[in-house]
């Protein structure tokens, strides 16, 4: 239907309005859906690490 493609679309424009310079996403390495997604968008892997800690 293309309404996740014309949501990032929007957001992209709403970011870029503002002066925003990068978009960075957060997912799952197993999310494999999300991230095949992400890249048709023509989103990229990108090397960095992200370093958390679960308070529950």
């Amino acid at each position: 239907m293309g309404i996740g493609r014309a949501l990032m679309q929007t957001a992209e424009r709403w970011l870029k309005e503002r002066g925003a310079p990068k978009i960075q996403l957060m997912v799952r390495n197993e999310n494999l859906q999300t991230q095949s997604f992400y890249r048709a968008l023509g989103y990229e892997l990108q090397d960095v690490v992200t370093i958390g800690r679960r308070l529950d």
